[in-house]
């Protein structure tokens, strides 16, 4: 198992109501931030996806 858990690509976006593909804002983080609770750790988990380190392991196929 991962260091990462379950992570099923486009949960965050399902959540917002947007389109798999379409960008994810900094409104949209700290939409899903100020939902607390789950949606908060997918925030969270976008906003570092941004960063690359993760973006990268994904479009790798490392995670899915």
């Amino acid at each position: 198992m991962s260091a990462f858990g379950h992570i099923h690509k486009g949960a965050f976006h399902r959540w917002l109501g947007k389109r798999p593909g379409e960008p994810i804002t900094a409104a949209d983080i700290a939409r899903g931030k100020a939902a607390g609770g789950h949606a908060a750790k997918m925030a969270n988990f976008a906003k570092n996806a941004k960063g690359g380190f993760t973006k990268k392991r994904m479009d790798a196929g490392l995670l899915k």
